[in-house]
């Protein structure tokens, strides 16, 4: 007789694997899966730097024109221009005081001036009365021992020498500087974005930039560089008091 017929298994059923819990045994939904935020953008590169583009002609371009070049009426000397933009009423009076006794006595009067002035605006001195003085500046300077560290807060605010912005280009944009009361002063330059560019007519290279003085403890930064006096002398307006 043929050999009995042996039936052949079926396969074994696998299963598919769960679902994943839609909440755990105490009712809490499971959290999200955690999602890498994007890395942040690359910072800006500070100008000039090693293989950075030339933006002229020649290696360093003379920055635009300021507007002490040719004043069209009044005093065409560095002082005058502070006097006539009527910006600069406060840190006059601080010059003023300065100019009256100690060491320099009659810096200021000096032909040619052979000086550079980090000049703050009367807004950069309202800041000082509002932030740290708490009264006028001009009621401060009545008070000796105010009057002292204002007065040396501008003495710190004049170096020695013509600094301007042909001699900033030069320098590859980075100046160490010697104030007349023999503090240190740091001048940097780094491209400028959009939005500090509408508030600064700072160039160099032709291009904007940001040009910050430091004490190593206040910084400021560079609103303009003014040069081209016709008896001597360099300005840069910054925005806030070296104190």
């Amino acid at each position: 007789p043929p050999p009995p017929v042996v039936p052949t298994p079926p396969p074994p059923v696998v299963q598919p694997p769960p679902p994943p819990p839609t909440q755990d045994q105490y009712g809490t939904p499971p959290p999200p899966p955690v999602v890498p935020p994007p890395p942040p953008p690359p910072a800006p590169a500070a100008y000039p730097a090693d293989g950075a583009p030339t933006y002229t002609a020649t290696p360093w371009a003379t920055p635009t024109e300021s507007s002490a070049d040719g004043p069209t009426t009044g005093d065409c000397t560095l002082l005058g221009w502070m006097r006539e933009s009527g910006n600069f009423t406060k840190y006059l009076e601080v010059l003023d005081a300065i100019n009256q006794r100690g060491a320099t006595t009659g810096f200021l009067s000096s032909d040619p001036l052979e000086f550079t002035f980090f000049a703050p605006t009367d807004d950069a001195y309202t800041t000082l009365e509002i932030e740290r003085l708490q009264i006028p500046i001009e009621q401060a300077l009545q008070i000796p021992v105010l009057a002292e560290l204002i007065e040396e807060s501008g003495r710190r605010q004049v170096t020695y020498g013509q600094w301007d912005s042909t001699v900033l280009a030069n320098a590859n944009g980075q100046l160490s500087l010697t104030s007349i009361n023999e503090d240190q002063l740091f001048v940097s330059t780094a491209a400028a974005d959009v939005t500090v560019a509408e508030k600064s007519s700072a160039t160099l290279w032709d291009i904007p930039v940001v040009i910050t003085v430091s004490d190593g403890i206040n910084y400021a930064t560079t609103v303009s560089i003014e040069e081209g006096f016709c008896g001597g002398g360099v300005v840069y307006v910054i925005d806030r008091v070296l104190f």
